[in-house]
């Protein structure tokens, strides 16, 4: 009887590493399976977008609050522009992160060529050079190369036993 209980277990356990080892892989399919239908409104399961916006937002502020900087040097003006820009970076990143963006940037193409309002299925080609790895116990990154050959790195992050798509950085 203990050794029927301990084998039962040991199998338990095993099964739910692998669900946890195989979930972001699921996800990614998920994704992929979401984005080439025409309803890509259930994909918000696999995509936490107000974190996925929120991550991109800080990116952008970055970028172009450096690019304001060295732009204006000492100008007064540089704080309107500043706050601008900022506003402008809201706007854009609204815009594009939305499943048709998503759907553009996993099939390689520049997401600012997308039609916004366009709803129907994009081609869904495999991902070129695709690599992956687990940052962390409950953080898992995929890398590919997205349009005029930039990688991209996906970032999922754990919530319970799902995972969810939370960060998309360019890596160069």
């Amino acid at each position: 009887m203990k050794k029927t209980i301990a084998i039962s277990s040991v199998a338990l356990i095993i099964l739910a590493f692998g669900l946890v080892a195989v979930g972001p892989f699921l996800t990614i399919y998920a994704i992929k399976d979401s984005l080439s239908t025409p309803d890509a409104k259930n994909i918000s399961k696999y995509v936490n977008f107000p974190v996925l916006r929120q991550n991109i937002k800080g990116q952008l502020g970055t970028v172009l609050s450096d690019r304001m900087s060295d732009a204006l040097g000492n100008n007064p003006l540089g704080a309107v522009v500043s706050g601008f820009s900022a506003n402008l970076a809201d706007h854009i990143v609204e815009s594009f992160v939305t499943p048709a963006g998503l759907r553009a940037l996993m099939s390689g193409r520049d997401p600012a060529s997308i039609d916004t309002t366009d709803d129907t299925t994009g081609e869904n080609q495999e991902l070129s050079s695709t690599s992956f790895n687990y940052d962390s116990h409950d953080q898992f990154s995929i890398y590919f190369d997205g349009y005029n050959g930039k990688q991209v790195r996906i970032v999922l992050e754990r919530e319970g036993l799902d995972w969810q798509l939370t960060n998309i950085l360019p890596l160069n």
